[in-house]
């Protein structure tokens, strides 16, 4: 009987003595002294992981943004296209059309802003060529003098 209970003391001591090392390894996991995680770790490999990951995010968000910013001015027409006139021809212009004479001759008919030059162009004077002209008044027009190539952005309506 004496061993019986000197053999229960000794595993109850035992036991004590292994909870206790448990529960002091427990308060002191993940110290500045022992980590949970090592510093090499993070830098190494999460570091990398997430910097990728954000790279990935910001390269989709700018790639959609601008797709969408293509798209919208594809719809409202906020590119230039060719207009041909030929000799005697009007182009009437919207306030604020745009106007670029790339070939031929063309005379206002209206007041237009040469925006290339800075000043305005009085009605009755000849287009600059490679000159970017603002319609500056609703109606503003040019007549081609002789065939002539345009390139415009904006509301304009060929007449003649």
């Amino acid at each position: 009987m004496k061993h019986r209970a000197g053999r229960i003391a000794l595993l109850l001591i035992l036991a004590a003595v292994l909870i206790a090392g448990g529960v002091y390894a427990a308060v002191r996991y993940g110290t500045r002294d022992d980590p949970l995680v090592t510093m090499s770790y993070l830098t190494d490999v999460v570091e990398q992981e997430i910097t990728e990951q954000t790279d990935a995010s910001i390269r989709d968000a700018v790639s959609a943004a601008k797709a969408e910013i293509r798209q919208d001015l594809s719809e409202q027409g906020g590119g230039f296209h060719a207009v041909r006139l030929t000799a005697g021809q009007t182009l009437r212009c919207e306030l604020g059309a745009e106007l670029l004479l790339t070939n031929g001759s063309a005379v206002t008919a209206g007041t237009f802003t040469d925006t290339t030059a800075g000043e305005a162009l009085a009605p009755e004077s000849a287009v600059p060529a490679n000159h970017l002209l603002l319609a500056s008044e609703d109606g503003a027009a040019l007549k081609a003098s002789g065939d002539a190539v345009l390139m415009v952005r904006g509301e304009v309506t060929l007449a003649g």
